[in-house]
């Protein structure tokens, strides 16, 4: 399991002004991509299990159940777009899992914009103990989930952190990397809409 200390600093790095997310009437989340300055979005729309974030460059990133599936707009080299996941990894919601509990299976993925198809990912979901963590000026339960995310055909493997808002049943911070070709996404929910 990963060091949960360091993974939840993602909810305690410095943001924009407090004053500024309390008059927002929007949620808020931060996000990194490959330790680059945070961008700040808003929520966009929710459609089922679906969270669609946008800047005010209306660039995108599209989280189903806290995993990126989608982006919009985003500069030449680091376009997701084309990154495209197995059903069960979309539909697959971390909230079945219990504390302690580990979860596995297998999954194929494309990457179009590589020309790579049918590549196969082996998933781990660990879960951790529940916490109660301070979020936005209030208590919350909080689940940590380390996903080790293995893809043989790429000679890859990494280790993904969730940080899961146990009443709400919403993915609050996250730490994710797909494929050696794409960034580490880093992100956390400044500004919950639940």
């Amino acid at each position: 399991m990963a060091d949960s200390v360091s993974v939840f600093q993602l909810l305690k790095r410095p943001t924009i002004a407090e004053q500024q997310i309390a008059q927002s009437p929007y949620a808020i989340l931060s996000l990194q991509l490959d330790n680059r300055r945070p961008i700040f979005m808003n929520l966009g729309y929710l459609e089922d299990t679906r969270q669609y974030w946008y800047t005010r460059d209306l660039i995108g990133f599209a989280f189903e159940q806290g995993r990126l599936v989608e982006t919009y707009r985003l500069a030449s080299g680091i376009d997701l777009s084309g990154l495209r996941q197995a059903e069960i990894y979309q539909s697959f919601g971390f909230w079945s899992l219990r504390p302690q509990q580990t979860q596995r299976f297998s999954m194929r993925f494309d990457l179009p914009e590589q020309r790579l198809f049918g590549l196969v990912a082996h998933v781990v979901l660990q879960a951790g103990d529940v916490e109660t963590k301070e979020v936005a000026g209030q208590q919350r339960q909080v689940l940590s989930v380390t996903e080790q995310w293995t893809v043989a055909d790429l000679n890859f493997s990494t280790e993904n952190w969730y940080w899961l808002d146990v009443t709400a049943q919403q993915v609050m911070a996250s730490r994710q990397h797909l494929a050696p070709s794409l960034p580490v996404i880093e992100y956390y929910v400044v500004k919950p809409w639940w």
